[in-house]
């Protein structure tokens, strides 16, 4: 599989698994807060962020590929409903680099990037190709969730 790169298990956070129903794109951002949150839920939002951040920087893997400092540029909880699907796109190259985390799954949440797809189990740390037309889709009966965060790349 060169589109995708499975780097490791992290331990998710209770808090963050257990969503609540008010949950949508945009519940949370590095920076600022789209949503009203409970501070215990944005400081476990936080917390899972910079978890997932140190397990990327210390794959042998990727670390050649990011600035110095490890930069997250960005990162959210991204709901997919049952049925729904993103668009295939492909994107720059000079984009970050997107790492997903599934948070809520089911066995017909699947990620697809050029002839590849992958099933995506809970806490499992995913890379995912932009430079190759991409997609997501959830055949699933309930909602999906992921934590997705762009890494800053190194300088060419």
């Amino acid at each position: 599989m060169n589109n995708f790169r499975f780097l490791t298990h992290v331990e998710t956070l209770p808090t963050l698994v257990r969503l609540p129903q008010h949950v949508r794109d945009g519940f949370f951002k590095i920076g600022h807060c789209e949503v009203d949150l409970v501070a215990k839920s944005w400081t476990a939002a936080k917390n899972l962020v910079a978890k997932v951040r140190k397990s990327i920087l210390s794959d042998e893997r990727t670390r050649a590929e990011f600035d110095e400092a490890g930069t997250v540029d960005d990162a959210w909880i991204e709901e997919l409903k049952p049925g729904e699907s993103e668009p295939w796109v492909s994107e720059d190259p000079d984009l970050p680099l997107r790492f997903h985390i599934p948070l809520v799954s089911n066995p017909g949440n699947m990620l697809y990037a050029g002839a590849e797809s992958v099933v995506c189990p809970v806490g499992m740390l995913i890379w995912i190709n932009r430079r190759v037309l991409h997609s997501a889709v959830n055949f699933g009966a309930h909602p999906r969730y992921h934590l997705i965060i762009d890494m800053r790349r190194a300088d060419p």
